[in-house]
């Protein structure tokens, strides 16, 4: 793969939007108490990373390594402090998703983690060495991170349609991953034009759109509604409702208190 100057670019910008979506999930996932990015996808980033870095692909062997593998390793770290939030943030006391037994949650924690992990980093391996080709080295990484982008972007929707609100989620990680699901589609069409690329990329870009959508139409629901006195939409982790003032005019038509 030998890019030109252009697609370098799109890449580094691709690669900064990976970032801002990280650090925003983080930060999110740190102040409202629950997770931010769906368990099932985060596994399947972690352990992409994990196989494409720890693992290789190297430029030579105990030489030097590919520049790819410095990204890589770069997610796999923001994905491992992103694992660490999520798990605390499912444990502290203003979880909002599992409250019927936190004791239970806080037993079944390590091993639900270690199941995903186990199930995430086989997936992962059979496509790394299914798809390894010695011509094209960056092949099998490139389809299978557009597969995880697919069930990502997916997985977010889901989570947003489930809770019905927007803890945990921002339309900032929105925006982010809908502008790097575009430039990475560029990237890897430039390098595999294939027709299951541009199926993966494109469904991406779709789904991430709507995404998007949903989260700015939720986040400007919350804006208008929020200074109302009935206010249909559910408070994020650690933000209150505004009280409901007191109206005398049904007060005068209730009557007097015996």
């Amino acid at each position: 793969m030998d890019p030109s100057s252009w697609v370098l670019y799109i890449y580094f910008v691709t690669v900064l939007l990976w970032l801002a979506t990280y650090i925003s999930i983080i930060i999110v996932t740190h102040n409202d108490g629950t997770f931010g990015m769906p368990t099932f996808a985060l596994s399947l980033q972690l352990t992409w990373a994990f196989c494409y870095s720890v693992m290789g692909p190297y430029t030579l062997p105990f030489d030097s390594f590919n520049p790819q593998v410095i990204v890589n390793s770069v997610i796999l770290l923001m994905g491992s402090i992103l694992t660490i939030t999520t798990c605390r943030s499912l444990l502290s006391p203003q979880n909002q998703e599992f409250t019927s037994d936190p004791k239970l949650l806080a037993q079944m924690l390590p091993y639900a983690a270690a199941a995903l992990f186990v199930f995430s980093f086989s997936l992962q391996c059979c496509f790394k060495y299914q798809f390894w080709d010695p011509t094209q080295p960056l092949l099998n990484q490139a389809y299978s991170f557009a597969a995880t982008e697919v069930y990502a972007a997916l997985a977010f929707v889901l989570m947003l349609m489930r809770r019905g609100d927007i803890r945990g989620q921002h339309w900032i990680i929105g925006a982010s991953r809908f502008l790097s699901s575009i430039f990475n589609a560029i990237v890897s069409l430039q390098a595999f034009p294939t027709i299951i690329m541009g199926w993966m990329t494109t469904v991406t870009i779709l789904i991430d759109g709507a995404y998007l959508a949903l989260l700015i139409r939720h986040h400007t629901k919350w804006s208008i509604q929020a200074n109302t006195p009935l206010n249909p939409v559910l408070p994020m982790a650690g933000h209150a409702l505004p009280p409901i003032p007191n109206n005398p005019a049904r007060a005068g038509a209730a009557g007097p208190n015996p």
